[in-house]
């Protein structure tokens, strides 16, 4: 990670975000009022976390979904689907159903 962008309708605190990423990481934060340029800059970039409720982070959503790149929420764990669970400790035994797990 080389860079990170923030676009917040609220003042973030980018000196902390700093602090807590590193040196080797840049924070980007401009307040600006044309939105189109962060959305521009947020459906274009390598990964995104948006706010779930958040009518600004739907559009980033949508186009990134089209364009195959990654969407994540605050708060929300990844979506995995279950065929690319692989490893041993998540799989249930042959004939074993979830609810006799339970």
């Amino acid at each position: 990670l080389g860079a990170v962008f923030v676009a917040s309708d609220v003042d973030p605190d980018v000196k902390d975000l700093q602090r807590r990423l590193g040196p080797h990481v840049k924070v980007v934060y401009r307040r600006t009022d044309v939105p189109q340029l962060d959305l521009a800059v947020l459906a274009r970039a390598q990964h995104f976390i948006g706010n779930c409720i958040s009518s600004f982070t739907a559009f980033v959503s949508r186009e990134r979904r089209e364009a195959g790149l990654p969407v994540e929420y605050w708060g929300m764990p990844p979506v995995v689907p279950p065929e690319a669970v692989r490893d041993e400790e998540h799989q249930l035994p042959a004939g074993r159903s979830r609810q006799e797990e339970l």
